[in-house]
């Protein structure tokens, strides 16, 4: 659930943190090999253009977890 609503993939990312009147919507990406590359879904796209309209009040940030499953390998980048 995020602020009390259930939680969809239509949202366009998965985490919202509010913090000092900003609202950072958060999406968490992630990949076996280590190329640093990634799909975004016509929802993400929408979330972080709609976050990056002056004024929104809104910061758009995708966290990127490169080899999750090897622990002494894993690498995160924002």
């Amino acid at each position: 659930m995020q602020n009390g609503k259930a939680w969809s993939e239509d949202l366009g990312y998965d985490f919202e943190l509010k913090h000092d009147r900003r609202t950072w919507l958060i999406e968490v990406k992630s990949s076996q090999g280590d190329r640093c590359q990634f799909e975004m879904g016509v929802s993400e796209v929408r979330a972080a253009r709609e976050a990056a309209r002056p004024k929104a009040g809104q910061r758009y940030v995708v966290i990127y977890a490169a080899i999750p499953a090897t622990l002494s390998a894993t690498r995160v980048d924002i």
